[in-house]
């Protein structure tokens, strides 16, 4: 099984390409929900569900010019959960990764956003 950074860098890949179906795997439903009740508060209502919101997020990304580029340093990681901090190297942002390991493959559950 890939180790969780690996399989943080492939969601990057997939959540750009856009890989709805990769990309919404890699993601859990809590983190979804959170996803899309953040886009409807910042101004996109008509996105509903996973798909949507890679797409979306996938054409903005593209849109601002930004790539699948990341620094990412492991804080800590089990054979069940990891916390990865990450930077993106096109903008500078950056913020905490929470996964979890399920029997089939890492899932993102909790991102934050720490750097303007």
């Amino acid at each position: 099984m890939q180790s969780a950074e690996e399989a943080f860098r492939a969601w990057v890949k997939a959540s750009r390409a856009p890989d709805v179906k990769e990309a919404c795997a890699a993601m859990s439903d809590r983190l979804v929900k959170r996803m899309l009740a953040d886009l409807r508060a910042d101004g996109f209502p008509g996105v509903d569900d996973c798909a949507g919101l890679v797409t979306l997020t996938a054409d903005l990304y593209k849109a601002f010019g930004s790539g699948d580029e990341v620094e990412i340093t492991v804080r800590s990681e089990t054979e069940t959960d990891a916390v990865l901090f990450v930077t993106y190297s096109d903008t500078g942002k950056c913020g905490t990764v929470v996964m979890e390991r399920s029997p089939q493959r890492w899932v993102i559950n909790e991102q934050s956003e720490e750097c303007a």
